[in-house]
């Protein structure tokens, strides 16, 4: 009680957040089965750091009173904030740790990476991060990829099988993400990892109209689902044909065989999703209306046979092939246009 009185309400905070995140945990395990590491600090660069000490399915809090102690065992190019490049020019200064930049003069930091540089390094290095947790939007891009380090994947033909099983789960993928950020991608991403490379190789195109198909309604999504037999979707040739070109990029020498280990599809460069067209049609008259449609549409009884009779009741005439129920909804002066073009 002392100490939550001492910090100002922080150790209730930081118990308050252990248990949402233990309860966030848990439910991607449940739901998803997956399994997850959390951190739980006063601000987010702290939060972050000590979120992997006990991978891959634990979490951990850091406490006020303990945060000089763990960022003295950090070393610069852990702590989010602190980039490739500034590490590099703090390194060709002899600063590698936290220990090193906190017992250097702050001038030989300025010279380094510069003044605001200089002060943002220090204060992380502190443990402070005054930058706001801020809400991420709408995922930029959705991929799915598979492993094959046990079985390479031999040659062109062994890459389009395993493209043709892939593509099915990234264009569900992106139904789900269409359905709920109303957006659709326009870029498809192939990325290949060789046998033999520390790297891996991307080709990236635009995607044609039709190589993303339409999402099926909800309702028949959620009966096949019901049945328990959902279904996969269909994979349009547009889509195969393009990763195919994408394969001949990364691999231009049709006769060279090769293995590769790792293969990712992806979609990129989200936008806005069109609105659905607008379609008009008539509707259609009830089983009663079509009956009442055979009866003189008028309780008055009219001699169609006389014209005079004929102009003097023009709302109760329906001309031939005409449906009663959608003329008779008509104004007056639209029906008799309606007539006169039925003469």
């Amino acid at each position: 009680v002392d100490c939550e009185s001492a910090m100002g309400g922080c150790v209730r905070r930081l118990a308050l957040g252990s248990i949402a995140c233990g309860f966030t945990r848990r439910l991607l395990v449940d739901k998803m089965q997956l399994t997850t590491c959390g951190g739980v600090s006063y601000n987010k660069m702290l939060a972050k750091k000590v979120g992997g000490e006990h991978k891959p399915n634990q979490q951990t809090c850091l406490l006020p009173d303990r945060v000089k102690q763990f960022m003295q065992g950090c070393t610069l190019g852990s702590i989010p904030g602190i980039g490739f490049a500034t590490c590099a020019k703090l390194k060709e200064r002899g600063l590698a740790s936290v220990p090193d930049v906190l017992s250097s003069p702050p001038h030989m930091i300025r010279d380094a990476v510069g003044h605001d540089m200089a002060t943002v390094v220090l204060q992380l290095c502190n443990g402070i991060d005054p930058t706001p947790v801020k809400q991420t939007g709408p995922p930029q891009s959705i991929s799915v990829e598979n492993s094959y380090w046990a079985s390479p994947i031999f040659g062109r033909d062994g890459v389009m099988r395993e493209i043709t099983r892939l593509a099915p789960h990234l264009i569900q993928r992106s139904w789900e993400h269409t359905a709920r950020h109303r957006q659709v991608p326009q870029t498809f991403k192939l990325t290949v990892r060789f046998v033999g490379k520390s790297s891996r190789e991307c080709r990236q195109a635009a995607l044609p109209p039709n190589a993303i198909p339409r999402a099926p309604p909800a309702s028949d999504r959620s009966s096949a689902v019901g049945e328990g037999e959902p279904q996969s979707p269909p994979v349009p040739g547009a889509l195969i044909r393009l990763a195919a070109s994408l394969l001949n990029k990364l691999v231009p020498d049709t006769s060279r065989p090769f293995h590769c280990n790792i293969l990712n599809l992806a979609l990129t460069n989200f936008h806005s999703a069109p609105p659905p067209p607008l379609t008009f049609s008539r509707p259609q008259p009830p089983q009663q209306s079509r009956a009442a449609a055979a009866q003189p549409p008028c309780p008055e009884t009219i001699d169609l046979d006389t014209f005079d009779e004929e102009q003097k009741q023009p709302s109760c005439r329906v001309p031939d092939g005409v449906d009663a129920a959608w003329f008779m909804g008509l104004p007056a002066g639209i029906q008799a246009e309606v007539r006169r073009q039925h003469v």
